[in-house]
């Protein structure tokens, strides 16, 4: 399952701190084994990280992910992207716009800042603060959308949201790379304009 292993690592170096025992036979050990019970709960998970803090016991769960989000670093890679935000402008226009991630609230809106997309432009944003499964995400928009799924498009670079989406009865773009799955796949998410406005 594909993640981004830089946010992943804070988290597996603070349920090291939590399970210092697993440490006992030297640090590079305890990381090893650490990050063996992460992967399995990520697994059993369906790649919820909230999910994942909450079986391991902590109890400010959406906290930790936000700090283990900044300590990553991810906010300082990314760049303003003109061309991305007026894909999703023209696109909002038009459209009912929903935004979809496991990342908190704050830093979903931080990152789309950097980007130099508005947080606002989403008609309804479900994130990692309230997610807790990625298939329940899909309750949300159906709970939110008078339009039938096979009304709405999802756009996503994982396999899996594609995959849920799909037994959801939504239209499919696969971006980034080739999804077998996805109705349609793009090189880019800025390609998806000329595929809407042919």
């Amino acid at each position: 399952m594909k993640r981004d292993e830089s946010i992943i690592d804070p988290i597996i170096r603070r349920f090291l701190l939590k399970h210092p025992y697993m440490a006992r036979r030297g640090r590079e050990r305890g990381l090893e084994k650490a990050r063996r019970v992460f992967n399995g709960l990520y697994e059993d998970f369906n790649g919820s990280m909230i999910r994942v803090l909450m079986a391991l016991n902590y109890e400010d769960c959406e906290g930790i992910l936000e700090e283990c989000f900044i300590e990553s670093g991810v906010l300082d890679l990314i760049q303003e992207d003109e061309r991305l935000a007026s894909v999703l402008e023209r696109v909002h226009e038009d459209h009912y716009t929903y935004l979809v991630t496991h990342f908190p609230k704050d830093a979903t809106s931080s990152a789309l800042e950097r980007w130099g997309i508005d947080p606002n432009m989403f008609d309804l944003r479900v994130c990692g603060d309230v997610l807790r499964d990625p298939p329940f995400a899909f309750n949300y928009i159906e709970e939110d959308s008078e339009a039938p799924p096979e009304n709405h498009v999802y756009v996503d670079g994982r396999r899996e949201g594609i995959i849920y989406a799909r037994d959801y009865g939504t239209k499919t773009i696969g971006v980034w790379s080739d999804i077998e799955e996805a109705d349609i796949s793009l090189p880019r998410t800025h390609d998806i304009l000329e595929t809407l406005y042919p």
